[in-house]
């Protein structure tokens, strides 16, 4: 979905039980306002922060004297703009529990969780996760080619489970269809949908508990009712989300921005192709502390699973829980009126932008009119705000298929009566172009590789040289690299190890525009092998005429069949290479020594070299060769015979006597 390395969720597990109702009802506190805060702005930065959290389950016995209490693994979470890692995680029981079993799945779904079992129970028993987790929220624009309607094809796998209706998200109800027709039509994406559906539920749907009748926290109940508490939210924007074709599913978890709370908290995510969750909040339970406006993104929400709490709760006993936490933060976003956005072609580009009441039941956006062959849509152009004084929306731009991409597009907020509250600028510009990488991504290299890119801007002011970066394997290698305004190159000063190397560049325009490439290479330093087969080495044959042969392999890059060499006595012959066999067979070889030298090399130059030698003694062919060579036989055989003799002769007249008869 988005040009960046892809994020996807890790280790989903169980649901927290949420308290229905009164319990669920919690009042949002506005982001509040100074007289010189904009009423039209961007968030850009990062919401970081260290959460201490302990969830905390208080079950009691049951009939038969044992009580069980189920907590799950929190998951760590690396998803596009949201971004959940479990420093530290402990599971405790009180007393101790007689046993406890970890479980990767609850009724075939991946679930994983610990389950705590007291045989002969107290009263009551707790279970207790305590964690350190390190939260961030980025808040920039998310750039995305996942188009609307959703293509299913797009996706690395089947979808469908994220599509189909359930118990209380009824996305075949017909009043379901045709409100999701209604809310996503014009959509120019995925996340222009998305967000046009979760502004609807957010404004429509009123936070609290009915004067009368019991609370349904169905889909189709919450759209008749037009009230509910979070979970009634989820449902109706998963239901709408489903019925738009459009894959997802329920989140459970904490909002920590409270010293404690016994209810936790639910919202949606939404699967974007190839296989890529985001996670919006879909209702206005939103952080208390100011730290950011009510918005649909992730701000200090603990997710805990996304498995429905009507298929899962954390005891089979009667229980109540406890949520708990204290945090640092450590980095919060900052307003901007002024937006720099970089596009590619068939691109969209989604802007969270946030809006602020200043008192006005309803204002309006309005903006210039792009260029040719661009379009501009948003999530909510009429703004009422009758349940919340600050709303987000989603305004998205679709970029040519071709073409130069560079326009500046002005957004204004306006009353009813024409008066402009507040205007936000979109600097759209080409990022720079890096090209002719080398190594070539995926491909072999030599041990000391020549590292080279060259990079270009369409932008007036061309390349800001000051801020190029170049990093291999985790090292920042620019100050010892020629950088220029077209390219880089860095010579190896020592060999790298054979094996995967990753190298990264980083470029700026003078306008701030930014383009970064990563890639591997693979780094073959070993040169092929090779085998001598025949003749063997310092074998003696009698074939005048033999074939040579010589098994040659490399396992990194490859043989270079134009690199093979074979001299025979110390002249160059036509040897073929066929299936890691080197070849040649001599017209006719001389009696005596013959020497062999093979050259090979792989596809990254690195040389092997073979050398030996072997004789050749020519068949007897003739009769005067056979007279000859029985002669010379039998006067060998001879002197043989003489040498034997004068060697007993000798030794006899050493031999001591022999014995006296008897």
């Amino acid at each position: 979905m988005a040009r960046e390395r892809a994020h996807s969720r890790t280790g989903a597990g169980p649901a927290v039980a949420i308290i229905l109702c009164a319990l669920l009802f919690a009042p949002w506190v506005a982001y509040g306002r100074t007289n010189d805060s904009p009423a039209l702005y961007f968030l850009e930065g990062e919401l970081v922060q260290t959460i201490d959290y302990c969830y905390s389950v208080n079950a009691t016995r049951q009939g038969d004297g044992t009580a069980t209490v189920n907590l799950v693994n929190l998951p760590t979470i690396h998803e596009y703009g949201y971004g959940q890692e479990i420093l530290s995680e402990e599971v405790t029981g009180t007393p101790s529990e007689s046993y406890r079993n970890q479980h990767d799945k609850y009724d075939s779904m991946d679930c994983p969780y610990v389950e705590l079992v007291w045989q002969n129970a107290p009263q009551a028993v707790i279970g207790e996760r305590t964690a350190q987790i390190r939260h961030t929220v980025t808040y920039r624009p998310y750039n995305t080619t996942a188009p609307f309607p959703v293509n299913a094809a797009l996706f690395s796998a089947n979808i469908s489970r994220f599509l189909r209706p359930e118990a209380f998200v009824q996305a075949d109800d017909p009043k379901i269809v045709s409100l999701a027709q209604e809310i996503t039509a014009g959509s120019l994406c995925q996340m222009d949908a998305v967000v046009r559906i979760i502004n609807w539920v957010q404004v429509n749907i009123a936070y609290g508990c009915p004067t009368s009748g019991e609370l349904r926290s169905d889909a189709v109940g919450t759209l008749e009712d037009r009230i509910g508490n979070c979970v009634n939210f989820a449902n109706l924007a998963v239901a709408l989300l489903r019925a738009a074709g459009i894959p997802s599913i329920k989140c459970f978890g904490f909002v920590a921005d409270r010293a404690e709370s016994n209810t936790g908290h639910a919202w949606v995510a939404v699967l974007y192709p190839p296989n890529q969750w985001i996670e919006y909040e879909s209702s206005f339970w939103m952080p208390t502390g100011g730290l950011v406006p009510n918005t649909f993104l992730m701000a200090q929400h603990i997710t805990v699973n996304p498995i429905p709490l009507e298929v899962f709760g954390p005891s089979p006993c009667q229980f109540t829980e406890l949520h708990q936490a204290t945090w640092t933060t450590l980095s919060v976003p900052r307003k901007t009126q002024l937006v720099r956005v970089e596009a590619l072609n068939g691109e969209f580009m989604c802007l969270p932008l946030v809006v602020e009441s200043t008192g006005n039941p309803s204002l309006s956006l309005n903006w210039t009119s792009p260029p040719p062959d661009w379009k501009v849509a948003c999530s909510m152009r009429t703004l009422n705000f009758s349940s919340t004084g600050v709303q987000t929306v989603m305004l998205t731009l679709s970029t040519p298929a071709s073409g130069e991409i560079a326009t500046t597009i002005f957004v204004e907020l306006k009353t009813p009566a024409g008066v402009v509250l507040g205007e936000v600028t979109i600097e759209v510009g080409n990022p720079p172009t890096i090209e002719s990488l080398l190594p070539t991504p995926g491909s072999f290299a030599a041990a000391k590789p020549k590292i080279q890119v060259n990079y270009s801007s369409t932008r007036g002011g061309g390349i800001d040289v000051s801020k190029v970066r170049a990093i291999l394997d985790g090292s920042d290698i620019t100050a010892f690299s020629m950088v220029n305004d077209w390219g880089l190159t860095y010579f190896l000063t020592a060999e790298l190890q054979d094996g995967n190397h990753t190298m990264r560049v980083e470029v700026w325009d003078v306008e701030g525009n930014t383009r970064a490439e990563e890639w591997e290479f693979m780094v073959d330093a070993t040169p092929p092998t090779i085998d001598v087969l025949s003749p063997a080495i310092g074998s003696v044959i009698d074939d005048r005429s033999p074939t040579i042969d010589v098994a040659v392999s490399d396992f990194g890059s490859g043989l270079e069949e134009g690199a093979l060499v074979m001299k025979l006595d110390g002249s160059v012959v036509a040897a073929s290479l066929e299936a890691g066999h080197i070849l040649f067979s001599p017209a006719e070889l001389s009696d005596g020594v013959h020497s062999v030298r093979i050259e090979m090399a792989d596809r990254v130059g690195n040389l092997a070299v073979r050398e030996w030698s072997f004789g050749v003694r020519a068949q007897l062919s003739s009769l005067t060769d056979v007279v000859i060579f029985a002669v010379a036989g039998a006067c060998v055989v001879g002197c043989a015979v003489v040498l034997l003799r004068r060697r007993s002769a000798v030794r006899g007249e050493h031999l001591p006597p022999p014995p006296p008869p008897p």
